[in-house]
């Protein structure tokens, strides 16, 4: 062998040992992180009115759980505090780092290899084409990966990505919930399904098909070509589609989308020039969340949402909205305890769309909706850790992922735990059980009428211009109304489940007159001869 092979073999595996592709964690207790969230969409910011940018809030709310756990501080997780003793894991901040996923592209994964050292886990993601990405690279690594959110199955789906768990809940338990909240609300029959014809749009409609055939309710669907760019939608692909909603007279339409700040601007239109959009159609936007920051001055979005109806995971925080509610309390009282690691991680450099100018008002804003969700999926990553087999000193990435699903502990989103097995193999052969969801019935869900306008009990939390109109309760998940939708215009009462059958007499007046006339006639010269008949019967 010639020196120079020997020499890059030497220096191949001096990379190796220097950064092992298990993301080990050593005697030490060091555990590097890496987070995800959208602080972009393709370069345009995120989020808008009175919260926070949405990656700005959820990189605050996991910096927030990597303090709370390295200090063991059980202010939102009671649970930190049995940890003081027989655990030496702390997340390694100086080596942790903040990517922004961009919503709807490969950069996460793509930064993530250009990364000079292997995390212990990855956690975040939130929308569907990046996290779906981190799934499959944390397969690679064998490393665990929580996401706060993912609706795409792959996701969740332990055969295709054995090594992802789920804070969010999963699509199947999230169209359960709303389809369960359209019928308490009698929205039982004829509803329309308006879907972007990608993997994950077409995911949702078969998941809210599948429910409407369990029900035995009548539904149509209608998809439209989504490019991820609302500028390459084209008006009349999208026109097409919503034209057959109406044609098909269905007044309940469930909107699901890929990308909902450039595909909801593109349907309103649609909507305004098929004239849909007076308040004779209920639109339920299925996914909705503050991550959307939708102008609601432009008068055809206004007019299409106003009045529609959204359902949503809820943190207990969230439903009071009180400041007193312990993670609204740690976020707006214990920024100075993370303010300086907040700016030196942000990925968005000053004067770049998404960037965040830190003040002391910063953290008095409502954090956006999902920032629990990342904070609980952190704290998970750190119990879970604590919670692994260890094996000579060192905690590797599928023991780590077998701690994770261990959790058992009360968070910001409630009590949060893993479920559902499947037996995989990791590259040594070895078979382990992955679970991927989070167990059903630790979630509380809600029901929101989105408006304009403003009406009474109107909140912020944890989504703009929206009045808190239902909750489940029970482990069942069974809907009770906080108080009365508010339909379009405010409105009490719905609108018809179907459009008002047309008229079916095609016939003209004066048409008619003449048919009586013949009739009339026919009738006459029946007499008539009947009459002749009789009296010459003989």
């Amino acid at each position: 062998m010639s020196f120079l092979c020997k020499a890059l073999l030497c220096l191949h595996l001096w990379q190796r040992l220097s950064h092992p592709v298990h993301g080990a964690i050593g005697e030490d207790g060091k555990c590097p992180v890496f987070v995800f969230v959208p602080f972009t969409i393709d370069g345009s910011v995120t989020g808008s009115g009175d919260q926070v940018n949405v990656g700005f809030s959820h990189m605050s709310a996991a910096i927030l759980a990597v303090k709370h756990f390295n200090q063991r501080n059980s202010k939102i997780v009671p649970e930190l505090g049995d940890l003081t003793k027989g655990c030496n894991i702390t997340f390694d901040m100086e080596l942790s780092q903040v990517f922004d996923t961009e919503s709807i592209t490969h950069k996460a994964a793509r930064d993530v290899q250009r990364a000079n050292i292997t995390p212990c886990a990855l956690v975040g993601g939130w929308t569907n084409l990046p996290t779906s990405d981190l799934a499959v690279l944390a397969h690679s690594l064998e490393i665990p990966l929580v996401a706060h959110r993912a609706e795409n199955v792959r996701v969740t789906d332990p055969r295709t990505s054995p090594f992802a768990t789920l804070v969010y809940p999963d699509l199947k338990a999230e169209v359960q919930a709303s389809v369960n909240y359209l019928r308490f609300i009698g929205r039982n029959d004829y509803i329309s399904i308006l879907y972007p014809q990608t993997e994950s749009g077409v995911q949702k409609r078969e998941a809210w098909g599948a429910l409407f055939n369990t029900y035995d309710m009548n539904y149509m669907s209608s998809g439209y070509h989504s490019t991820f760019k609302g500028k390459d939608l084209r008006l009349d692909d999208v026109y097409g589609a919503l034209k057959n909603v109406k044609a098909s007279g269905y007044r309940t339409v469930v909107i699901v989308t890929e990308n909902a700040v450039e595909e909801i601007p593109a349907l309103a239109d649609a909507a305004d020039a098929l004239q849909m959009n007076a308040g004779e159609y209920l639109f339920f936007i299925s996914g909705f969340t503050s991550e959307e920051g939708f102008q609601w001055s432009n008068q055809n979005i206004t007019n299409l949402l106003d009045g529609a109806v959204a359902v949503l995971p809820i943190a207990p925080d969230e439903k009071s909205g009180a400041r007193g509610a312990p993670f609204l309390q740690s976020w707006s009282d214990d920024f100075e305890d993370i303010l300086d690691i907040v700016r030196s991680k942000n990925p968005i450099g000053k004067g770049r769309p998404g960037y965040v100018e830190l003040d002391n008002t910063t953290f008095q804003s409502v954090p956006s909706f999902g920032s629990t969700f990342l904070y609980d999926a952190v704290i998970a990553v750190g119990i879970g850790a604590c919670l692994a087999r260890v094996d000579k000193g060192r905690i590797i990435g599928t023991d780590h992922l077998r701690g994770v699903h261990k959790v058992n502990f009360t968070g910001s989103t409630g009590r949060l735990g893993f479920g559902g097995n499947f037996h995989v193999k990791d590259r040594e052969n070895t078979q382990f059980d992955s679970k991927g969801s989070r167990s059903a019935g630790t979630l509380q869900w809600s029901a929101w009428s989105l408006h304009h306008a403003a009406y009474p009990n109107m909140t912020n939390d944890p989504i703009e211009h929206a009045i808190l109109v239902g909750l489940t309760t029970g482990e069942e998940g069974t809907w009770e109304t906080v108080r009365q939708p508010i339909f379009r215009d405010g409105r009490l009462n719905p609108p018809d489940l179907l459009r008002d059958l047309p008229n079916q007499n095609y016939l003209s007046g004066s048409l008619r007159v003449a048919g009586f006339a013949f009739m009339g006639i026919v009738i006459f010269i029946s007499i008539a001869l009947s009459l002749w008949v009789f009296v010459n019967r003989n």
